[in-house]
C-alpha cells in the first residue's frame, strides 16, 4: 500500500514538473513572438519615416 502511495506521489510530481516545463516553453514562445512583432512594427515605422522624408523632399 505504501508503495502505491509513493508511486502515486512520484507520478504526481512528474506530471507537475512536465506542466511547469510546458508553461515555461509556452512563455518562451510567446516572448519570441512578441520580439518578432516588435521588430516588425519597428521596420514598418522605419518604412513610414522614409516615405514621409521622400514626400517632404518632393514638396520642396
Amino acid at each position: 500500500m505504501l508503495l502505491l502511495v509513493s508511486l502515486g506521489y512520484g507520478l504526481t510530481k512528474q506530471i507537475q514538473a512536465e506542466v511547469m516545463l510546458r508553461e515555461a516553453q509556452m512563455q518562451r514562445d510567446m516572448s519570441i513572438a512578441a520580439q518578432r512583432e516588435a521588430e516588425s512594427q519597428r521596420q514598418l515605422a522605419e518604412m513610414h519615416r522614409v516615405a514621409l522624408e521622400r514626400a517632404l523632399q518632393d514638396c520642396k
